[in-house]
């Protein structure tokens, strides 16, 4: 950090930070919209996908968190050779304003060179990357099932799909909208407890598995 004030001939110590952004490329086995296309909708950022899942982004007015296709972006330039022949997938979490906000206090450029809040912005790359919810692969064991045992199979999936967020969310609006009762409201919350506790009928994807531990490891290589 020394070095980059005499290369700019300014302090930076006390010089606060405006925007930042914090990711990494993992090189990948398969190509970087495989591992991308599972991913549901995150709640309360609006989703981007950009040619076929290329690249996808989640968006709010201060931050977003995006995943892209590192090779594509780079060519006709290859990755460096660390990557092996492999595809590389980044991902990076962006804080465009509000920083102060974000991190709970004003930070300096000199921050950048602290662990901890190295570790901080590491750790909220991850718990956002965790937060997105992945489709699985349906799990149906059929022998056996009753009409009504392959209806509660098939909801429960559907509601894992979507998410207990979004499904919370639309009957919340319906109620506050007085399209539906607050009975009816709590009767519907209670068909979603139920179907949650129903067996597991979905199976993570081996990819999400994939990618799940490679963020996993570099969380917890973070100083």
């Amino acid at each position: 950090m020394a070095e980059l004030e005499q290369i700019l001939q300014a302090p930076l110590r006390n010089a606060p930070l405006r925007s930042l952004e914090v990711g990494y490329t993992f090189p990948v086995s398969r190509l970087p919209s495989d591992y991308i296309l599972p991913w549901g909708e995150l709640p309360r950022f609006k989703k981007h996908i950009y040619g076929k899942h290329e690249t996808v982004t989640f968006a709010q007015k201060e931050k977003s968190f995006t995943a892209y296709d590192k090779g594509r972006e780079m060519a006709p330039e290859a990755l460096p050779e660390r990557f092996g022949g492999r595809a590389a997938l980044r991902m990076e979490l962006e804080v465009k304003k509000g920083v102060k906000r974000f991190c709970g206090r004003e930070v300096a450029v000199w921050d950048l060179a602290d662990k901890e809040f190295y570790k901080f912005l590491v750790n909220c790359w991850s718990e956002t990357y965790f937060r997105i919810p992945k489709a699985g692969i349906p799990d149906v064991i059929i022998p056996g099932m009753t009409p009504k045992e392959w209806r509660d199979a098939l909801a429960a999936i559907a509601l894992k799909s979507l998410g207990s967020n979004l499904t919370e969310g639309l009957i919340q609006s319906a109620y506050l909208r007085g399209d539906i009762s607050r009975s009816t409201a709590s009767r519907m919350r209670g068909i979603n407890r139920d179907l949650l506790g129903q067996k597991e009928y979905i199976t993570t994807d081996p990819l999400t598995e994939e990618l799940d531990e490679m963020v996993r490891e570099v969380t917890l290589a973070a100083p």
